[in-house]
């Protein structure tokens, strides 16, 4: 190549390059050539800055970073090879900037130095970092964060620090094709989507978002733990988002306590059995399963006879103690999946799941009857404690919760009408 093809090439370049001629004796600087990829990078032409720059080039580095441009001079004539470094400018339209410049000595006359270099505005990328490195420090003042995270977008490349001890022992991880490998990744598979849902809500544009979910751990147990990640991601000069941080802290031990507080929320301090709201919501779903598997289900309304008697007669402690029994008893003779609740005052409802046969859910009535009266420690009282049922057995692959509660109670009614202390079952053909 002739060296005007060369000439050429090295003034379309992006960046710029220059050539000169350094003496830190007399601290002559005189430049032997500046590429036209110099000026288009300071948004100037050659004509209006060439001029300006070989007299006043010094007086456009900031100074506080002049002595960062002096070290840079020293490094390179102490023939080091390749030598590079950062300082901040003024630009031609009096904005502050960023500038990197990596360089080589090319050739040594007496004190006179000829100097080679590239150089490229960074401003973009060195603001990205001080805001990324500003948004880390802020979060980790915020949270005592375990673990943290710097997912670039555009490279799918995340970088992991794992905190050992404190953020100056972390151990830094970078994993390829990130977002890629998260059907792979340690994340319990149930929370999969939902961490990756969060990344590409927070890739779309600048954000912030909390999320909730389970990693493996890496003790060979098998175990899960609750964890909670911040995330934030920031957007380039171009308004697209470059990176996603994260700030991943256990909260295991926080989310068991809160899953013990929403178990106790959920339950009736005086029997343990599930509370009116609970039950009827596990019992909903109970039954949208039943329709997919496509068994046998029966929905059970359960009262205390003349339980404002027993209040009257013997007191309100003993009511709260067959109250208390009779909770006992359904909890004693349910199954695995069966559901019990306490719905009202002296009303329980009890949801049997898969039975074999209608006929069953009458042998299971007779049986909690008879636990019940029999099981209770006082014997007076037991003479006067009885509990009518009401029964509805789901054969109808659609049937609903709501008819299924109609069926129950409708029963229920026709054992309070026929003199309580028994069960009845809503017949199949009362329902045609």
């Amino acid at each position: 190549m002739n060296s005007d093809a060369l000439h050429t090439a090295i003034d379309n370049l992006i960046g710029g390059v220059a050539v000169f001629t350094w003496d830190p004796g007399t601290r002559e600087l005189v430049f032997d050539y500046l590429n036209d990829g110099l000026f288009r990078m300071l948004g100037t032409t050659r004509a209006a800055a060439e001029r300006y720059i070989e007299h006043n080039v010094r007086d456009m580095v900031i100074p506080q970073d002049v002595a960062v441009v002096d070290q840079w001079l020293a490094d390179v004539i102490a023939d080091n090879g390749d030598v590079e470094t950062i300082f901040r400018y003024v630009t031609f339209q009096g904005a502050l900037a960023y500038m990197r410049v990596r360089g080589n000595l090319l050739n040594r006359t007496g004190t006179a130095n000829q100097i080679i270099c590239m150089l490229a505005d960074c401003t973009d990328e060195t603001n990205m970092q001080r805001e990324i490195q500003k948004q880390l420090n802020f979060m980790n003042s915020v949270i005592d964060s375990s673990n943290r995270f710097d997912y670039n977008v555009r490279t799918d490349t995340c970088a992991l620090f794992v905190n050992n001890g404190g953020s100056e022992d972390a151990e830094e991880i970078v994993i390829p094709n990130f977002m890629g490998g998260v059907d792979q990744s340690n994340i319990y598979a149930d929370d999969r989507a939902i961490f990756t849902e969060a990344m590409k809500r927070a890739m779309k544009q600048p954000c912030k978002d909390q999320i909730e979910y389970r990693i493996r751990e890496l003790d060979g147990t098998g175990d899960y733990r609750w964890h909670q990640c911040s995330l934030m991601s920031i957007a380039g000069n171009d308004g697209y988002v470059t990176h996603v941080m994260g700030l991943v802290v256990d909260i295991n031990d926080r989310k068991l306590e809160e899953e013990k507080l929403l178990a106790r929320a959920d339950r009736d301090s005086l029997t343990a059995l599930l509370n009116k709201g609970a039950t009827e919501e596990i019992i909903r779903g109970e039954i949208e399963a039943h329709h997919l598997e496509q068994h046998m289900d029966a929905l059970m309304m359960i009262d205390v006879d003349d339980f404002k008697y027993i209040n009257d007669h013997f007191g309100h402690q003993v009511g709260d103690q067959v109250l208390h029994h009779v909770g006992e008893v359904l909890q004693q003779n349910l199954k695995g999946r069966d559901v019990a609740g306490r719905i009202g005052g002296d009303e329980f409802m009890v949801f049997l799941q898969n039975i074999k046969a209608a006929g069953d859910t009458e042998v299971i009535a007779s049986h909690l009857q008879e636990c019940i009266r029999e099981g209770f420690a006082d014997k007076e009282v037991a003479e006067s404690l009885s509990v009518s049922i009401g029964i509805a057995v789901a054969t109808d692959q659609n049937e609903e919760y709501e008819e299924l509660y109609r069926e129950a109670d409708t029963a229920l009614y026709e054992t309070k009408h026929r003199g309580k202390a028994g069960y009845t079952v809503f017949r199949e053909e009362e329902k045609q």
